[in-house]
């Protein structure tokens, strides 16, 4: 809990960084966005609540989180796919909570 704690604080710093450099490139608007890894979509908001999206692209291999994913973001101009991204078109093992999950 409390290494949660900390992450969220030093995230949130990050954000801001990032946030500022951002609207100092383009101000309020961005095009389009790719979200390698949508996770819970911390990202979708961020870039939602803090810019002019066309569109958002996320990419979510975890099947869960991607069906997550779908329910919250499915109307907001977000194309969510549920695979992942890599250099070479392979398939690979998916780990997650220490167990194999699937295979991409």
């Amino acid at each position: 809990m409390i290494f949660d704690f900390l992450i969220n604080i030093i995230d949130y710093k990050n954000k801001l960084k990032i946030l500022n450099i951002l609207k100092n490139k383009f101000n309020q608007n961005l095009i389009n966005v790719i979200d390698i890894g949508g996770h819970k979509g911390e990202t979708i908001n961020f870039f939602l609540k803090n810019f002019n999206i066309n569109k958002i692209y996320v990419f979510e291999p975890n099947q869960q989180l991607y069906e997550t994913l779908i329910k919250k973001f499915t109307n907001q101009n977000s194309f969510i796919f549920n695979y992942g991204v890599g250099f070479q078109n392979e398939k690979k093992n998916f780990w997650h909570l220490g167990k194999k999950s699937l295979t991409l």
